[in-house]
């Protein structure tokens, strides 16, 4: 079974190479999960940026060509070189700057951010990263690739991780105002180009057989090795030496058809990706295209369960198209400044309901969320309200009629939380200067007069209750409620309708 880059998103290898990550850099398994497919998608990203021009592409197949690397990586992730991991990590490190330049540092920032990890560890995961990915490609030159093939191959790898590469990675990477697919069959016309116009160093026979002979015992042990280990981790049957050191290698051609028959279908909506934050848990639910990309969501939206039991509703299909929005540590983080508020996505629309404390927070919550998503989606945010403000202490409570100036629903009797501040120092006033009187409730003259001289009397036991609860003698109050009479605003209009919603204290 031919090795290939994306076998470090799921399966045995990427395990191998998990353990390794947790190990040298000492962040969690969820944290180094998610370095490694972002710090993979970057690498490739980077590698794509270099080769997108006809110089660019010449000059990266030397690099590879060149770089001093002859054993398999994987067997120094996994113990089985005589360089340990630690030395890859720092054959890595140096080799960075050869790939993304000045934007080392850019990249790495970015990468530490997207994954709420520290600089170092982003650095780290790059180092760890490149020399593998390195040689997985100077192998395929070593045995025939050429340039053109070399760029067919880079483009395909490259847009299998391209979910991980979002608006602000491309950014981070150089891609300023780019679309990408563009970018990624620039790429395999340049590879085209270059090899028509010799622009980069031919890969003669003699010259193969010459390379062959310089780093044969070196080329042999990590092709064995690679084949050796990769066949036990797929319960692949054993062959002879013999027939591993004779293969023959897969055409070019072949390999890239072979993985674009293969790629997912991205989409750029989220589907129904959806979460429900309550004061007993938070459930995130959806379809999604792998347990990948599942385990990403669920590890980012524990975060904003902030200790609750996160229920997993996720779906996963494999038919479903796979996202390019990736940045769902990103998404959660962000509703932890609006825990009020829970979201769902219809593909490109993301729907938000909910409660903010204020104008300001709502506009500021949808600014974030098209900023974050970027200008693909649409955000509808009709369904979230705005908290009324707490309502202030009344500053004379000594009067014998006084309005309390609460305000109802229309047919409740419910006392909405904004009133609380109010009614707590309205019973305090009441025990200290033992004072005792009458609630009044009144409503406005909206339907059946029965049935409102009904709700004016729960409307004023509710609150003859609720002074009761905060300490007001049960002797001291009486309730009576009067219907739609006595208004003292224009029924005929909201504004007036809501004044005549009220309660009053008379004292006696």
């Amino acid at each position: 079974m031919n090795f290939d880059l994306n076998q470090l998103l799921q399966g045995p290898v990427r395990d191998l190479v998990l353990n390794q990550v947790t190990k040298q850099l000492g962040v969690t398994n969820e944290d180094g999960s998610s370095l490694l497919n972002k710090g993979l998608a970057m690498i490739l990203g980077g590698m794509t940026q270099k080769a997108s021009s006809t110089e660019g592409i010449g000059g990266l197949f030397d690099l590879i060509k060149n770089t001093n690397i002859h054993t398999n990586p994987l067997d120094m992730l996994t113990g089985e070189a005589d360089i340990n991991a630690g030395n890859l990590l720092e054959l890595g490190k140096s080799i960075l700057p050869n790939l993304f330049g000045e934007r080392t540092d850019t990249v790495a920032n970015h990468l530490a951010n997207s994954t709420n990890t520290s600089p170092m560890a982003a650095k780290g995961i790059l180092g760890m990263l490149l020399p593998l990915v390195f040689s997985f490609f100077k192998g395929k030159i070593a045995n025939g690739l050429g340039l053109s093939g070399f760029a067919n191959l880079l483009s395909e790898q490259t847009r299998s991780l391209s979910p991980y590469l979002d608006s602000s990675a491309l950014g981070a990477l150089g891609f300023a105002n780019k679309s990408f697919d563009n970018v990624l069959s620039h790429v395999t016309k340049f590879g085209t180009t270059a090899a028509a116009t010799g622009a980069a160093v031919k890969h003669t026979v003699s010259g193969s057989t010459e390379q062959a002979a310089k780093s044969s015992t070196n080329l042999s042990k990590w092709l064995i090795g690679g084949g050796v280990l990769l066949a036990a981790l797929f319960g692949i049957k054993s062959c002879t030496e013999k027939a591993n050191t004779t293969s023959t290698a897969t055409p070019a051609a072949q390999t890239a058809t072979t993985t674009a028959g293969e790629s997912t279908k991205v989409s750029e909506g989220l589907g129904d990706l959806a979460w429900l934050k309550t004061d007993k848990d938070l459930t995130v639910s959806g379809t999604v295209q792998n347990e990948s990309i599942k385990t990403n969501i669920l590890d980012a939206f524990k975060g904003l369960a902030a200790g609750l039991p996160l229920v997993d509703k996720l779906v996963v299909d494999a038919k479903a198209d796979q996202f390019s929005f990736t940045d769902f540590a990103g998404l959660a983080n962000l509703f932890k400044d609006f825990p009020g508020v829970n979201g769902a996505f219809a593909d490109k629309v993301f729907n938000l309901i909910g409660e903010v404390s204020s104008v300001e927070a709502k506009t500021s919550l949808v600014e974030k969320a098209k900023a974050l998503l970027g200008s693909v989606f649409a955000v509808n945010a009709d369904k979230v309200a705005v908290a009324e403000p707490e309502a202030e202490v009344i500053s004379d409570m000594s009067l014998s009629k006084l309005d309390l100036d609460i305000s109802f629903a229309t047919g409740s009797s419910e006392i909405k939380p904004r009133y609380f501040r109010r009614l707590n120092a309205l019973a305090q006033y009441i025990i200290e200067n033992k004072r005792t009187g009458e609630v009044a409730g009144y409503t406005d003259n909206v339907g059946d007069a029965a049935a409102n001289q009904k709700l004016s009397e729960q409307r004023a036991n509710a609150l003859r209750d609720y002074l009761i609860k905060q300490g007001v003698p049960a002797e001291a109050l009486i309730a009576v409620g009067y219907g739609q009479e006595n208004p003292i605003a224009d029924n005929s209009t909201e504004e007036g309708r809501t004044k005549n919603r009220r309660i009053e204290f008379n004292v006696r």
